[in-house]
C-alpha cells in the first residue's frame, strides 16, 4: 500500500469513523485503555449465532485509534466469530512481523 493511500485511509476512517456510536442490547462489551496515550474505546458486539451480526464503537484517541476501531468494526460486521479469532492471529502475527499477509484494508495499520 502507498503512503498516499495509507495517509488517505488513515485520514478518512480518522474524521469519519463507521460504526461509531453505541449499541443497543449487545451481546458483548469490551474496553480498552492505553495508558501510554490516553485512548479509550469501548466495543459493542451483537453475537447471534456464533456470527457477528453487528458491530459498534465509542471512544476518543488518536486518528489512528479512531480509524483502526472504523476499520475493524467495518471488517468484522458479519463474520463468524472463529473467523474473527483467526484474523486477530494474522493481524497480530503482521504487526509483530512474523508473517506477511494480505489483510486488506487492515495492511494499513
Amino acid at each position: 500500500m502507498s503512503d498516499d493511500l495509507y495517509q488517505e485511509l488513515i485520514l478518512d476512517h480518522g474524521m469519519h469513523p463507521r460504526r461509531k456510536g453505541v449499541l443497543e442490547d449487545p451481546s458483548m462489551v469490551e474496553k480498552g485503555f492505553n495508558p501510554l496515550c490516553g485512548d479509550e474505546i469501548t466495543l459493542y458486539l451483537k453475537v447471534v449465532d456464533g456470527c457477528i451480526e453487528s458491530v459498534r464503537f465509542e471512544g476518543q484517541g488518536c486518528a489512528i485509534s479512531m480509524a483502526s476501531s472504523s476499520l475493524m468494526a467495518e471488517r468484522i460486521e458479519g463474520m463468524q466469530v472463529e473467523d474473527v479469532d483467526r484474523l486477530f492471529h494474522q493481524f497480530h502475527d503482521m504487526l509483530m512481523g512474523e508473517k506477511e499477509c494480505d489483510l486488506g484494508k487492515l495492511s494499513a495499520l
